[in-house]
C-alpha cells in the first residue's frame, strides 16, 4: 500500500451544526477539526465537502471508494480531483472506536461507493 498515507488521530466524532453535519479527526479538544473534516449538507448536489490538512487540501466530493473499519477509514480519492492528484488513498487511523452515527452519515452519503469491513 504504497499510495497510502496515513494520519493517527484521538477520536474521529459527529457534529450537527445548524443542519450541516460535521464529520472531524481530533487531534485532542482544543483543535475539533485535526488532520480532517467532511461537512454533509442535505441536497447538495456537489456531493460531501472534504477538507484534509486544515484547508490545504479541499474539494468536493471526489472519493471513488469509502472502506470503513471499526477505527479507521479509508479513502480512495478520484486521481483527477484535487485531494487525489496529492494523496491517492488516506487512511484515517483512530485510537478510539468510530461512533455509529459516523458510519451511517458516511455510507449515506457515499452511497454504494463505501462499505463497512467489520
Amino acid at each position: 500500500m504504497d499510495d497510502v498515507t496515513t494520519f493517527d488521530v484521538e477520536r474521529v466524532r459527529l457534529d450537527l451544526e445548524n443542519g450541516i453535519c460535521l464529520i472531524s479527526g481530533a487531534d485532542d479538544e482544543e483543535e475539533p477539526a485535526g488532520y480532517f473534516i467532511i461537512q454533509i449538507e442535505k441536497g447538495d448536489p456537489d456531493g460531501p465537502i472534504i477538507e484534509i490538512f486544515g484547508e490545504d487540501l479541499t474539494q468536493a466530493d471526489g472519493v471513488a471508494n469509502l472502506e470503513m473499519g471499526a477505527r479507521y477509514l479509508l479513502f480512495t480519492f478520484d486521481p483527477q480531483s484535487p485531494i487525489g492528484a496529492e494523496m491517492p488513498r488516506v487512511r484515517i487511523e483512530s485510537r478510539t472506536e468510530i461512533p455509529e452515527g459516523v458510519h451511517t452519515r458516511l455510507s449515506v452519503a457515499f452511497g454504494k461507493r463505501a462499505k463497512r469491513v467489520w
